[in-house]
C-alpha cells in the first residue's frame, strides 16, 4: 500500500508516471520512513561551534559492504549472490520472476555507478575534507533536482530552516 501511495513500482507493474512526484517521494522517504535514498541526512556536533549541532548531508551508502565489490567481474560469487538477494527481495514484494531478475541487474548497475562517485573511506574519515559548509541555497544551486529545503523542513520540523541555513556537506561532488 505504501509503495502504491508513492506512485507504484515498475517491478510490480504498478508504476504510474503521471501519479509519480519524485520530490514528494524523496521527501517522504527521508522524513517519514528514515530511508537514506541517494544521500543521508543526520545531525552531528558542530566542530566549529561547541555545544551546537548541525545538519549533515553525506553519501547514503551502498547495498554491498564496500565499493570495491562493484568493481568485480559480473560472474563473481559475491556479485551473483547480491543479485539473487535483490531478485528474492523484489519477489517477496510480489514481483514476477522476469521483472525481479531485471530489477536485480538494473539495481546492481545503478549502485555500481553510485560506487564510482562514492568517496573512499580515507576521504570520509578525514574531518578536513568532509567539513564542507554550505547554505541550503548553495546546495540547491549545486543539485537543483533535489528539493533540499522541503526535505530538511520535513525531517526537522521543529527547527527553523531557510535557504540561508548552514549545513555540512560531506562530499559536494
Amino acid at each position: 500500500k505504501l509503495i502504491n501511495s508513492m506512485g507504484g513500482w515498475e517491478v510490480l507493474r504498478s508504476f504510474n508516471l503521471y501519479a509519480f512526484d519524485s520530490h514528494r517521494v524523496i521527501k517522504q522517504l527521508h522524513a517519514d520512513y528514515g530511508v537514506n535514498a541517494f544521500f543521508k541526512v543526520d545531525v552531528v556536533a558542530d566542530v566549529k561551534s561547541p555545544g551546537r549541532n548541525i545538519i549533515r548531508i553525506s553519501p547514503g551508502g551502498l547495498g554491498m559492504p564496500h565499493k570495491s565489490y562493484y568493481q568485480r567481474l559480473p560472474d563473481d560469487p559475491a556479485v551473483l549472490a547480491y543479485q539473487v538477494y535483490l531478485k528474492d527481495s523484489a519477489q517477496l514484494f510480489g514481483a514476477a520472476s522476469p521483472e525481479a531478475h531485471k530489477f536485480s541487474i538494473d539495481m546492481f548497475n545503478f549502485e555500481k555507478r553510485l560506487a564510482e562517485i562514492t568517496p573512499d573511506e580515507s576521504f570520509l574519515t578525514n574531518p578536513v575534507k568532509t567539513n564542507n559548509r554550505m547554505t541550503v541555497k548553495d546546495l540547491h544551486t549545486a543539485s537543483m533536482n533535489v528539493p533540499w529545503l522541503e526535505i530538511l523542513k520535513a525531517a526537522y520540523s521543529d527547527a527553523q530552516m531557510s535557504e540561508e541555513t548552514e549545513i555540512l556537506v560531506v562530499s559536494p561532488r
